[in-house]
């Protein structure tokens, strides 16, 4: 018997010919087949779109009516009223933590279980639920989803949104937010200023102490060694009283500049060439030295445009150098 012989020329043949066939049909078809197509099955598309109105329809009228009630408030860092010395510029940064963490503050238990218990919202909304009282811990977190914070685009400005089914609810639910966070604000910054105050009269009282003690020695020393005090009978005068005043007026008035002087020359000293070279022109004024450091930088530009265009081995770059 003779074995069937296969012809693999033309199988291949025959499989590339349906091959480019296909892709040919495909490469022609064009917009008025797939118009031929919605003709055809356009009763299929009108009865799903239709489908789709109603049930969209009858969702939005099923479902009950929601309310949006948006309080607006400014919001800044908390700054010292007393800048420190050689700080003033440090102040007010930009932070780009800041209103993310204040979201997170109006957000807290601190601020909402307030609005809670000014609302009465543990009874209204457990009467609403078919409920005596909900738990604080309950209306929170019912209260917390009612709420969307967001911050107005390139400003300092908080959108605090609140949503409920009555827009009076709505409203008051967003200006009482708005109010508790802003007392809170004000508590904590109050508190700070309250610490600083009894830190400070501590420190008075400690430095009465000191003063009476030496007013005493002084005292003593002054009766041991006979010597006169303003305003004294009991010894003789040496020198006019309003003489003694003005000298001790001078004496005070050297003090304070000393003191003065001698805190920011602790605090300059503290500080290396390149921060003291930015530092003394606002710690201490000198004309002399206002002037060296705008020979300085205009130096500085004529040296960098000079390296740019002339090369290092410049005799100019040198010169500058």
């Amino acid at each position: 018997m003779e074995a069937p012989k296969f012809n693999h020329n033309n199988a291949n043949g025959t499989a590339t010919g349906n091959s480019n066939n296909s892709a040919t049909s495909e490469s022609k078809l064009h917009f008025l087949d797939y118009w031929r197509i919605i003709r055809i099955r356009k009763t299929v598309i009108l009865a799903v779109f239709l489908l789709v109105v109603l049930t969209t329809t009858a969702v939005t009228f099923i479902l009950p009516e929601s309310f949006m009630s948006t309080a607006r408030i400014e919001v800044s860092k908390d700054t010292s009223d007393i800048p420190l010395l050689l700080q003033m510029g440090q102040q007010g940064g930009y932070d780009p933590y800041f209103i993310e963490t204040e979201f997170q503050k109006i957000k807290s238990t601190k601020v909402l279980e307030k609005v809670i218990e000014n609302l009465n919202l543990n009874q209204v909304w457990g009467k609403r639920y078919g409920i005596d009282n909900l738990k604080t811990a309950e209306t929170y977190e019912i209260l917390k989803r009612q709420i969307d914070l967001r911050q107005s685009r390139n400003t300092s400005l908080i959108e605090i949104n609140a949503y409920s089914e009555n827009k009076e609810e709505a409203a008051n639910l967003a200006n009482e937010i708005a109010s508790v966070y802003q007392l809170s604000r004000k508590a904590s910054k109050m508190g700070q200023s309250e610490a600083g105050i009894e830190a400070l009269k501590k420190e008075m009282e400690i430095q009465t102490e000191k003063v009476d003690m030496v007013q005493k020695q002084v005292d003593k020393m002054r009766q041991d060694l006979k010597i006169a005090d303003v305003g004294d009978s009991q010894f003789q005068m040496t020198l006019e009283p309003e003489t003694v005043r003005n000298i001790e007026r001078d004496r005070i008035r050297a003090d304070e500049e000393y003191t003065q002087l001698n805190t920011l020359y602790g605090k300059l000293k503290e500080l290396n060439r390149a921060d003291l070279r930015k530092a003394i022109p606002t710690a201490f004024r000198d004309e002399a030295m206002d002037r060296y450091l705008a020979d300085l930088a205009k130096s500085e530009q004529q040296y960098a445009i000079a390296s740019v265009d002339c090369g290092p081995e410049n005799p100019e770059v040198h010169r500058l150098t």
